[in-house]
């Protein structure tokens, strides 16, 4: 877990780099890499519960599988704003 949280955390300064934010407090990187950390498992559970539920094996994925489970993953924080 530790190694993930690591390059979360790269991961997340570097979309802010490239976005033009050239500094954040460490908190507020560990804060974003957790929240990308959590979507991406919610993302997997999701995609993982598309493919069981229509009888095929996690060989069987594709990417329209892929865009359905970012699309429900995502929706609930749409719905809040």
């Amino acid at each position: 877990p530790i190694y993930t949280f690591e390059i979360a955390r790269r991961s997340v300064g570097r979309a802010a780099l490239h976005l033009g934010i050239d500094s954040m407090s460490e908190g507020a990187l560990d804060v974003m890499a957790d929240i990308l950390l959590n979507y991406l498992n919610r993302v997997g559970r999701t995609l993982s519960h598309l493919v069981e539920s229509s009888g095929r094996t996690s060989a069987h994925v594709n990417i329209l599988d892929a865009l359905q489970a970012c699309e429900l993953v995502a929706s609930p924080a749409v719905e809040r704003l």
